[in-house]
């Protein structure tokens, strides 16, 4: 994925730099994870779904064009325009569900080792769409 949105490389996780590094596979908080899959309107506009999680078992879902950069400065729980959820774990299992007000979609997968992705199933109960998707972290800076 290119620089105007999504996925970039100099973004990518380094383990080395968190204290977290060797523990359990709870999903990164210092960043946003990335859709693998590009979402291109007829238009040309490009989105990509984004998920930020917080220590605190809060989950936070958006589609945006922007980059990470661009999504990290608004994105997150204090947003009410974004979809909120809670997750839960166990062992490698994640699953949550995020409510907007349009409704909500379901998610189900896998933390991936050192938690650099989640495979997830979603299920829109707004729609009926069902997809799988694979989410790649990106470090983020976050206003205070």
């Amino acid at each position: 994925m290119g620089e105007k949105g999504g996925f970039d490389e100099r973004h990518a996780y380094d383990p080395k730099a968190s204290p977290n590094s060797g523990e359990a596979l709870h999903p990164l908080t210092a960043g946003l994870y990335i859709d693998d899959k590009e979402a291109r309107e007829p238009n040309g506009d490009v989105f990509y779904g984004y998920l930020r999680f917080t220590a605190s078992d809060r989950v936070t879902s958006v589609t945006s064009s922007g980059t990470v950069e661009q999504v990290a400065r608004w994105f997150g729980p204090e947003n009410k325009q974004c979809s909120q959820g809670v997750y839960e774990l166990e062992g490698n299992a994640i699953s949550f569900a995020v409510t907007s007000s349009s409704g909500t979609v379901l998610y189900n997968g896998t933390v991936g080792p050192g938690a650099l992705t989640l495979r997830l199933d979603s299920r829109s109960l707004i729609n009926g769409h069902r997809a799988h998707r694979t989410y790649h972290f990106a470090q983020a800076d976050f206003p205070d």
